[in-house]
């Protein structure tokens, strides 16, 4: 029923590890080469045998690539050409060709997302601008689960990696989505769909390493439950090594592991429950230039081990109404610990959602839903970053509604989000949407949008001691929250279009104009003086920021043969003011953090049935606030697959230089360099 109501749902739509020195990393390309070249002639050479001349049935084509479901744009199932929104979806295709072995660095092969590497477990990703290392402008979801830390604004993204077997897809919307998403799906929404275990039987393990990456794996299983149900469980880990840096200043490494599991059931012909549940735990060392015990005298580079642990449980019930109508219930809890010199903090999550879709006619669709949302933070006292413990909560609802002014040619989309929280209060986030489809393959869609990013707890009621000590009773620098925060908004306008023609080519192009107000900035405030006698010199967030943003995506996909597939990506964008008085979004930076230009063109071509060859180029513009030059990148990647069961993959990364840097760490003013790497996998399923 869920199926059939889906596809009648798409025809009303259509119409009908180791950072080495620059001389040794060139030495190390020059002794691979040649194993390069002799694994290519092997695998070229037994691919001609007729018994391994296999191809993954699932690879999709460029036309099936236009018709992919999606659900984050407007949480319901609809084809990537019906939406009238930027959308980009990465395929576990497109991951597993282009030799990337992380979710934060699989990112970049979407248009328009800024990922630059800070150090070996720390990324600074964005969408349309203001990318920093806690991006609190993006909201990021993991199977519609949100893992948006409000504590402090952002994504952990070393927490939320997980195993890239894992991923069916990922889906990227870029703009606003606030009317049904809520507050902090201020710049797009990152959602990141896992396999379902009726996907695939069997076990799958995987291993492999390379570059600054000591080594990674995994290992899963997927089998039935009775006649009736299904389940998936899977474990992982990684391990890196330091990153380049000045003398004295290289990262330590990263350690992650995690595991997981999710289970569907079909319950009777018109209801069906999944669960799924995930924990992580890990490690990683900053170095920083102060001593510790909280007197922060000038000294020699320290490591700093930094701990984090986490995990949720998730469940969510699905009755089928009729063909035209069904309702979903949702719950998680969600759990986050992570202790370090200058922080030692907690987070847990409980949320429940509801959501009602219903199909008046063909030409008529609403969905609306209700949610809730509490949120228990908490520090431990004495530490630098302090606050007082506080419960949080948020009150949601939403409602979008669809009708074909012209029926399969004209859709209006109108909605949006109303919620209550603990900070601000009230907050609308309405979004009204245009989509033109004067044929199946051709659409051009328009909307304008309002959008909110509520202050967070460390904002509004934390003391954070930069630096203490004693300077002839001075004693800087404190940054403090203020109480009466109100939020960032966004009003948004934008414009795109879609023209697919017939299977061979297809273009996507969209531009976007940002207002935004109300931005949080750290503002010095006056002396006064502590118990002590020590004058204090704090900083205060405050609402005074703003800023406009403007810029276009484009993507072409081109299919010059059957066995040969060319995408393209280009994405503008400008910020201004271009050099800020203040710094802006507590970046610590006086400018913008985001690379004007960015382009990308990756070639997949299949040698033959079981061997893969796949390039990769990528431009990255310079960062001029970070004093970071423009970057040409290169990846290359073989895959051979013997059998259709055992898989080997040869990447490498960043060819055309030794190392380069991405990205500054703001606090401390470090600049790591990514190393040029070589990396390998096996894959074997049984």
């Amino acid at each position: 029923m869920i199926e059939s109501f889906a596809q009648s749902q798409a025809r009303f739509n259509r119409g009908n590890i180791h950072g080495l020195e620059p001389c040794a990393r060139a030495s190390a390309w020059t002794l691979v080469r040649p194993a390069v070249a002799v694994l290519v002639c092997l695998a070229t050479t037994l691919s001609w045998n007729a018994d391994a001349q296999i191809k993954d049935p699932a690879e999709p084509s460029l036309e099936q690539l236009m018709n992919i479901e999606i659900t984050s744009a407007s949480k319901k199932e609809q084809r990537l050409a019906d939406t009238a929104a930027s959308v980009f979806v990465i395929t576990r295709e497109m991951i597993q060709r282009s030799g990337l072995t992380s979710v934060p660095e699989a990112l970049r092969l979407a248009p328009g997302v800024e990922v630059a590497r800070i150090d070996a477990a720390k990324w600074a990703i964005g969408i349309r601008g203001f990318s920093t290392l806690l991006t609190n402008k993006l909201l990021v979801l993991v199977d519609g689960r949100s893992v948006y830390n409000d504590t402090f604004s952002g994504v952990y993204w070393a927490a939320q990696d997980m195993p890239l077997e894992e991923i069916e897809r990922i889906e990227i919307v870029r703009g606003p989505v606030a009317a049904i998403w809520g507050a902090n799906a201020v710049n797009g929404v990152i959602n990141i769909i896992t396999r379902s275990p009726r996907d695939i039987q069997g076990a799958t393990v995987t291993a492999g390493g390379g570059g600054d990456m000591a080594g990674y794996g995994s290992a899963s299983y997927s089998g039935a439950i009775g006649s009736r149900g299904y389940i998936r469980s899977y474990a992982g880990y990684r391990v890196h090594d330091a990153l380049l840096g000045p003398p004295g200043s290289n990262d330590g490494n990263w350690i992650h592991r995690s595991g997981g599991f999710r289970m569907e059931f079909d319950l009777s012909g018109s209801d069906s429950l999944t669960l799924e549940g995930q924990g992580y735990t890990g490690n990683e060392n900053d170095v920083i230039n102060y001593l510790s015990s909280f007197r922060y005298n000038p000294g020699a580079l320290q490591n700093e081990p930094l701990f984090y642990s986490g995990g949720s449980i998730r469940g969510e019930w699905k009755h089928t109404i009729s063909d035209r109508s069904w309702i979903t219930l949702a719950a998680y809890y969600d759990s986050y610990a992570e202790s370090e010199t200058d922080v030692d903090k907690t987070l847990g999550v409980t949320n429940i959602e509801m959501e009602h879709h219903f199909a008046f006619s063909p030409r008529h669709e609403l969905v609306w839903g209700l949610g809730y949302r509490g949120s228990d933070h908490d520090s431990v006292q004495g530490r630098p970053i302090y606050f007082q413990p506080i419960f949080t909560n948020l009150f949601s609802g939403f409602v979008q509604d669809e009708y074909a002014l012209i029926p399969d040619r004209l859709h209006v989309i109108a909605g949006t989000q109303m919620e209550h929280n603990s900070y601000t209060g009230f907050e609308i986030q309405p979004s009204l949407r245009l989509l033109w489809q004067p044929a199946r393959k051709y659409s051009t869609w328009a909307a304008v949008s309002r959008a909110v990013r509520t202050p967070n707890v460390v904002e509004t009621r934390s003391t954070y001691t930069f630096l203490d000590y004693d300077l002839g009773r001075i004693f800087p620098v404190v940054a403090m929250g203020t109480p009466d925060q109100t939020s960032e908004t966004l009003l948004g306008y934008e414009l795109g279009q879609r023209i697919g023609l017939g299977g061979r080519l297809s273009l996507d192009l969209s531009a976007f104009y940002n207002f935004y107000k109300h931005l949080v900035i750290e503002s010095p405030s006056h002396f006064y003086m502590d118990a002590r006698g020590f004058v204090v010199m704090p900083d205060i967030y405050t609402n005074i920021g703003s800023a406009r943003t403007y810029g276009a995506d484009a993507s072409l996909e081109l299919s010059p043969a059957r066995n040969w597939n060319l995408s393209f990506g280009y994405s503008w964008l400008r910020l201004l003011p271009s050099d800020y008085s203040q710094r802006l979004s507590s970046t610590e930076i006086p400018g913008p953090t985001d690379p004007q230009h960015q382009a990308q063109l990756h070639s997949n071509w299949d040698v033959t049935k079981n061997v893969q060859l796949d390039a990769s180029v990528y431009y990255l513009g310079s960062i001029p606030a970070f004093a970071i030059p423009d970057h040409w990148r290169v990846d290359v990647r073989l895959g051979w697959r013997p059998s259709r069961h055992l898989e080997f993959s040869l990447a490498g990364q960043d060819l055309l230089s030794p190392a380069h840097a991405e990205y500054l760490m703001e606090v401390f003013g470090r600049t790591m360099e990514v190393p040029r790497a070589i990396t390998g996998y096996a894959r074997w399923s049984f």
